[in-house]
């Protein structure tokens, strides 16, 4: 029996060994949100102001099949400027990060809760092309 189960068992591995592997597959994506301090600045009107507040941060970052690398983060905060403004801040920012190439996204918003005016700046950048834009749009 022993001379048996020597001789079946390298038969029985066999299989395993010669096929091909599954597909890549990706790992869970790793998720955080936190309470955190947030700090901004809009120079819509022609004068500088700066914004502090208190908000929640979201942060997801996670491993494509095609072993890309992804961290994205939200941020949604209130806070109030060095003028006295209120504003409501969100930030999305994307980190896309391969082997070869980077590229980054970036959106950020001051939402006036007066009559100031709103400012949406955004930032992208590709290393690949080497070439970076930063825009600001003042509205209201």
């Amino acid at each position: 029996m022993l001379k048996l189960t020597r001789i079946l068992a390298p038969l029985v591995f066999l299989p395993a060994m010669l096929l091909p592997a599954g597909g890549a597959t990706a790992a869970p994506a790793d998720r955080d949100r936190f309470d955190t301090f947030a700090v901004d600045f809009t120079t819509c009107g022609g004068v500088w102001e700066y914004v502090t507040g208190q908000g929640t941060n979201q942060y997801v970052s996670k491993v494509q099949k095609d072993g890309t690398y992804i961290e994205h983060y939200k941020l949604h905060a209130q806070g109030v400027g060095s003028l006295g403004t209120e504003y409501v801040m969100n930030w999305s920012i994307t980190f896309r990060t391969s082997t070869r190439k980077t590229k980054i996204n970036q959106r950020i918003t001051a939402i006036s809760k007066g009559s100031a005016s709103n400012q949406v700046l955004a930032f992208h950048y590709d290393s690949t092309s080497g070439k970076a834009t930063l825009t600001e749009d003042c509205r209201g």
